[in-house]
């Protein structure tokens, strides 16, 4: 096996990662052989199948998102109608409709703009609900098109939420929101920093993964 991606930089160690597309990225030092990475990558043939087959389990899990025959809002699967006649996204019980005609391009680009339309209704009341709960203050808050992070916290309280947040389940909108309020208060990830979050949703470990299993979404709608 071969990696898709070297990546040599002024780093000491050798590492391997497998993205969300499916390309093997093994990041090593500068002046480090050929022979000794691919050494290295073959000692590691094993884990990369076995993250290999979860990326395409998720696919195949996600088809009808990943194809923008779906959408997501929180939570719920709506599918995709193209109709004659409208402008602008309607959403009924079970149907995301939008123009039709709509190319997948221009079908990502609504997709982001209804994203953060509806976030700036829901998303931004469960923040101040939060916050207020945890007697925390943040600065500001706004919405990014990142493709590996839900959310992000700086020093100074700006709050910074990924667009496509508003696209899963309730209660994890709610566990991004308190990770990054907790922020506020403890800027790392050490204990103290989890069981402030374990205050306020004693089962953060439960919505932490659920939202890794829908880490294949911060590549959509770009």
């Amino acid at each position: 096996m071969r990696p898709d991606v070297i990546v040599r930089t002024n780093r000491r160690s050798l590492s391997i990662t497998v993205n969300k597309t499916g390309n093997v990225v093994v990041h090593a030092p500068k002046r480090l052989s050929m022979d000794y990475i691919m050494a290295f990558v073959k000692d590691k043939e094993k884990w990369i199948d076995r993250k290999l087959k979860e990326i395409e389990q998720t696919k195949t899990a996600n088809k009808t998102i990943i194809e923008r025959r779906a959408v997501l809002f929180c939570g719920k699967e709506y599918k995709r109608l193209d109709m004659a006649g409208i402008k602008r996204i309607e959403l009924t019980n079970n149907n995301f409709i939008v123009p039709a005609e709509t190319s997948d391009d221009k079908f990502d680009d609504l997709v982001k703009k209804w994203y953060i339309k509806l976030s700036k209704d829901i998303v931004v009341n469960r923040v101040q609900y939060f916050a207020n709960l945890m007697h925390l203050d943040y600065k500001s808050l706004g919405f990014m098109n990142n493709k590996t992070r839900w959310g992000s916290c700086t020093k100074d309280g700006v709050i910074r939420l990924n667009l496509r947040l508003i696209a899963l389940p309730h209660r994890v909108i709610d566990y991004v929101i308190v990770h990054e309020l907790a922020h506020l208060v403890e800027f790392n990830h050490s204990q103290k920093f989890y069981e402030l979050v374990s205050l306020i949703m004693p089962d953060y470990k439960q919505q932490k993964k659920i939202l890794q299993s829908y880490g294949y979404l911060l590549e959509l709608y770009r």
